[in-house]
């Protein structure tokens, strides 16, 4: 009975190694490929911008454009901002009844009624929300997004801190007023780096540590996959 059930999980280690782990493996090369990816056409976007090399205007659809604004880049990212999902209200039950069953649903009111409020409490908090896989545009006046399938527009001039961060593929945007931006994932880089020009100039932007390891974007300094 023991070799039996031995053997069974011998065998079930097998299939997963033999197809499990296989996925594993795939999803890594996939990973590393769309990193590697990510990093070299932001190093080549650097190398464009600091050269002083036009870039020409891609389709913006489906924005509407403003006048004379210009859509240049255009790649998918993780969009996430730090809001709070409520106001911390909730409802608040009432259980009534006498004897031991009004006893009872006054106790599972209360019960209920504690955990709305800690629910409530929680999803009040601001926190890093809304997380989903997006297009994202970038062009002369600024960022547009696509979140839950809406617009939305993150202007160059509404940005009052920027927290560029391309070798953990994240880039982290604060505006006067609204709630802070961060997009990451593979492709990150490459709006991290045309958001530095447009917010710090080109002298900065050539000469910025930050930026540093898009310069020659060496194999050394790409960020490994996680």
């Amino acid at each position: 009975m023991l070799f039996t059930i031995a053997f069974i999980f011998f065998l079930g280690g097998l299939w997963w190694r033999s197809v499990e782990w296989k996925k594993i493996v795939e999803r890594q090369e996939q990973m590393a490929d769309n990193v590697r990816g990510g990093w070299q056409a932001a190093a080549s976007l650097y190398a464009d911008l600091s050269n002083d090399r036009r870039l020409p205007p891609l389709d913006p659809t489906p924005v509407v454009l403003r006048e004379n604004e210009v859509i240049q880049v255009r790649t998918a990212a993780r969009y996430t901002r730090f809001v709070s999902a409520g106001d911390g209200s909730y409802t608040h039950m009432v259980g009534f009844g006498t004897g031991w069953a009004g006893a009872l649903l006054a106790g599972s009111a209360m019960v209920g009624n504690s955990r709305r409020r800690n629910a409530a409490t929680a999803a009040a908090a601001p926190a890093w929300r809304e997380q989903q896989q997006i297009e994202f545009l970038a062009g002369n006046y600024g960022l547009i997004a696509f979140p839950n399938g809406q617009v939305m527009h993150f202007d160059w001039q509404a940005v009052s801190a920027f927290h560029p961060a391309p070798e953990h593929l994240s880039v982290t945007f604060e505006f006067y007023s609204a709630a802070p931006l961060t997009i990451s994932g593979p492709y990150a880089p490459l709006l991290c780096v045309y958001a530095a020009f447009h917010l710090w100039g080109r002298e900065r932007f050539c000469s910025a540590p930050t930026l540093h390891a898009l310069r020659s974007a060496p194999v050394s300094a790409m960020p490994l996959p996680r």
